[in-house]
């Protein structure tokens, strides 16, 4: 159960990348939903397991 806490925090990470790219849209939306995705399987492999 604990081990999810620890995926987490990861996320944070991710997100304030797109705020020093404002100038791309298309990749920031990208990275953000690419982060998001990776997070969600993440959390959904330790879930599973």
């Amino acid at each position: 159960v604990p081990t999810p806490s620890t995926t987490v925090p990861t996320p944070s990470t991710t997100v304030p990348t797109p705020s020093t790219t404002p100038d791309y849209n298309g990749a920031q939306r990208e990275g953000i939903y690419g982060g998001l995705l990776m997070t969600i399987m993440s959390l959904f492999l330790c879930f599973s397991v």
